[in-house]
């Protein structure tokens, strides 16, 4: 059955047309017409040829001037109708909210996306191949709205025929001649909310050409029209307008959301810009594996950018893969030597018992570096001997008397880089134990110190992160 569209009609309703006193009339049932009647001319009309109204209520006869007629007695009734039956459907929508509510509380409200229009078939009439995703790879005419290939109209402008050159091989109509007439008529598409029209006239405005002044901000409403139906080319341009701040305040993200919507179309040059956005940490978290498989789908379609691009990115993986090989390879290394170093140092010379890591529990002696159990220390302390008592129990160098003279000696070891002892003077410094108190001094020992794996040291520099003592707070490096 042929059903023609309805004649469009305003968004606001005449005085008139006003009616709060009468209820709404309840939605029409769905049947099958049965001797059906033209409700202007009272023609009887044939079950297999005739139009009927949106709203299910009223027939007509082939002859579209009864339709036009008929409604202006009509399309109050009309309103009425469709208002009962979008209420009916709210009323559903809301009820399955309601049920569903319990189960996803937390989730994102549903979106409700303005129903997008069919446009013609993207198949070119002359050779019948699909058009392109791609604006640029085809020509489109504005009399009729249909696309042609580019060597598909080359061969018809190389013909003799004058008629053949100068009409549309689709509609017949003469091509326009001037560039107010082309704008005109692509006016009339963009009245009729036509997405691709949208597309073209929001990128006249864009770049200022067919004789249109350049107007960023008209541009990006256009496009915006035309994005909001699903085209991807208006899309693309959309999210490069995002991202350029062209027209609008710059928002990567949301230039990322529209690429992403463009590319899942097979639009090539968006998944490029994704891939580019992902390798440049552009409005996203860098990940060049990420930007590597977006590049692959546009290579796959040929583009140009995205082959070179993609070759640049397998340089570039393959030797962060082999320099993270080899700095796996001589962490364990180094990592396995200080192990070894700390297994044959970390060893009490009187009980020859195995030191706590924890070096509150034991003494550090700053002359030689060797740990003593404190135990070990009060029974070598408790002898009747001063020449044991005064001197180090292992290299027998005298003890430091003053605080300057052990602070020299635990100098010597953090000048030779030793964890220990970077961590000590860190604490000295921390708390103000013989040196002046210096938090930030301290903050840097520590993290020297705990760079090379010292416990104590990486546990200190815990807390000075947690509590912001010598630095910010950051409770994701604690």
């Amino acid at each position: 059955m042929n059903n023609s569209p309805q004649p469009t009609e305003k968004s606001g309703l005449k005085d008139d047309d006003k009616t709060e006193s009468t209820p709404l009339p309840a939605p029409p049932a769905v049947s099958a017409p049965t001797n059906l009647i033209c409700s202007f001319c009272d023609k009887k009309l044939p079950l297999e040829k005739y139009k009927k109204c949106p709203c299910m209520t009223t027939f007509y006869c082939m002859n579209t001037g009864c339709q036009k007629e008929h409604w202006k007695v009509h399309k109050t009734e009309h309103r009425k109708i469709q208002k009962a039956l979008d209420s009916v459907k709210n009323e559903e929508v809301e009820e399955d909210d309601t049920k569903s509510g319990s189960k996803n509380k937390m989730a994102p409200p549903t979106i409700h996306r303005k129903p997008v229009q069919k446009e013609g078939k993207d198949e070119c009439p002359i050779c019948l191949d699909d058009i392109p995703l791609a604006a640029s790879d085809f020509l489109r005419f504005t009399c009729c709205g249909k696309g042609l290939h580019h060597h598909c109209a080359n061969q018809l402008q190389s013909t003799k025929s004058k008629n053949i050159r100068d009409h549309c091989p689709l509609c017949r109509t003469k091509h326009a001649t001037s560039q107010e007439e082309q704008i005109k008529r692509l006016q009339k598409w963009v009245k009729k909310k036509k997405a691709w029209a949208q597309f073209t006239l929001g990128n006249m405005y864009e770049h200022g050409t067919h004789g249109i002044k350049r107007d960023m901000k008209r541009a990006f409403v256009l496009y915006k029209l035309a994005a909001e139906q699903g085209d991807a080319n208006a899309q693309y341009d959309l999210g490069v307008l995002y991202r350029n701040g062209d027209g609008t305040k710059i928002d990567e993200k949301r230039a990322l959301e529209l690429f992403t919507l463009a590319a899942d179309k097979g639009l090539a040059k968006a998944q490029f810009n994704i891939g580019a956005m992902y390798a440049n940490g552009q409005g996203v978290e860098q990940s060049f594996a990420t930007s590597r498989e977006w590049m692959a789908k546009a290579a796959s379609q040929g583009d140009e950018n995205a082959i070179k691009e993609l070759k640049r990115l397998d340089k570039h993986l393959k030797r962060t893969t082999t320099t993270s090989t080899d700095d796996k390879k001589e962490t364990s290394s180094n990592t396995s030597s200080n192990t070894t170093q700390q297994e044959e140092k970390d060893e009490c010379p009187i009980c020859l018992d195995e030191l706590s890591v924890d070096f509150g529990k034991f003494t550090r002696f700053t002359c030689c570096g060797k740990g003593i159990h404190k135990h070990c220390g009060k029974q070598l302390q408790s002898t009747k001997s001063k020449n044991i008592r005064e001197y180090c129990p292992l290299c027998r160098t005298k003890g430091a008397t003053t605080d300057e003279e052990s602070m020299k000696q635990l100098q010597k070891w953090v000048k030779k880089k030793k964890a220990w002892a970077q961590c000590h003077l860190a604490n000295w410094y921390e708390h103000g134990n013989g040196v002046q108190k210096d938090v930030k001094r301290a903050f840097v020992l520590y993290k020297l110190a705990a760079e090379q794996g010292d416990a104590n040291a990486q546990c200190s520099l815990g807390y000075m992160y947690q509590d912001g003592i010598g630095t910010k707070p950051d409770v994701k490096r604690v």
